[in-house]
């Protein structure tokens, strides 16, 4: 069963142009598409199990104090979110803690964004998405451009070996499911200093979408809007006559500059 959404939206005045989320469908040609693209995943990464194993956590996640639990967020919403962003060539989106990376093969194939990049912790998930986009691009759902600018890559958020340097000096869009604030900090850290480097004082990096977490209050975030997301009904990957819904939650849209900027509003 395909999850079904709803969501508010708290504006401020310069980001009106959002407030088409909340009410206009897709494109009938990008709903088709995303259609396709969902209806193709299951084939993608029909050998990927949903549970982290026991080495993989004790490797990985527990000297992090990290939650190897895995989710996804909402196609329908992620594509709403993409698209109304406008990404264009020059623009270089990034998912933090991607997963199989299905919003980053979203970002391709939906918008004309220079490069998605997705960044998971987990080895065997980060393996996994590289394989599924391999098999997408063999079946003929992705184009070798869309192919070409998706990438993948393995590693701890909150430190810069986890992307190349060109990476962190490019990002436009950044979009955090961290499930831990010291993890969303270190990132975001990380992308003001590589910013300090290569803009000039008080420039805007990139927007950045946190889902389900505030971020504490920083010198160069401040916060746009939120979005109200109700839960959404989810298939179990394994029986799908068995279901289970969402709770609601938030994500939190900002802007990130390179230098002090206005404090994140309240």
């Amino acid at each position: 069963m395909k999850g079904f959404l709803s969501f508010r939206f708290s504006l401020s005045p310069a980001y009106r142009h959002f407030s088409s989320i909340s009410s206009g469908a897709l494109d009938a040609s990008l709903s088709a598409r995303l259609r396709d693209l969902e209806d193709s995943f299951a084939l993608a990464f029909q050998g990927w199990k949903d549970q982290c194993d026991l080495q993989e956590y004790k490797r990985v996640f527990e000297p992090r104090g990290s939650n190897p639990t895995y989710g996804e967020l909402d196609r329908t919403f992620a594509a709403k979110l993409l698209c109304n962003a406008n990404l264009g060539p020059d623009d270089v989106f990034v998912d933090v803690g991607s997963g199989l990376g299905k919003l980053s093969i979203l970002a391709v194939a939906l918008t004309n964004v220079g490069a998605a990049h997705g960044l998971e912790l987990s080895t065997s998930r980060s393996r996994s998405a590289k394989e599924g986009a391999d098999v997408l691009f063999k079946m003929g759902k992705l184009t070798s451009d869309e192919r070409e600018r998706l990438h993948y890559w393995q590693g701890d958020c909150s430190t810069a070996a986890s992307l190349p340097d060109d990476v962190w000096q490019s990002a436009t869009a950044v979009l955090i499911t961290s499930k831990g604030i010291p993890a969303a900090q270190g990132f975001l850290q990380q992308l003001v200093s590589c910013a300090r480097n290569n803009n000039e004082n008080n420039q805007k990096v990139c927007t950045v979408w946190s889902v389900a977490l505030a971020l504490p209050q920083r010198a160069g975030l401040r916060l746009e809007h939120t979005l109200h997301v109700n839960g959404f009904v989810r298939g179990d990957s394994q029986n799908s006559k068995e279901n289970w819904r969402t709770k609601d939650f938030k994500v939190y849209e900002y802007s990130l500059f390179s230098g002090t900027s206005p404090r994140t509003d309240s």
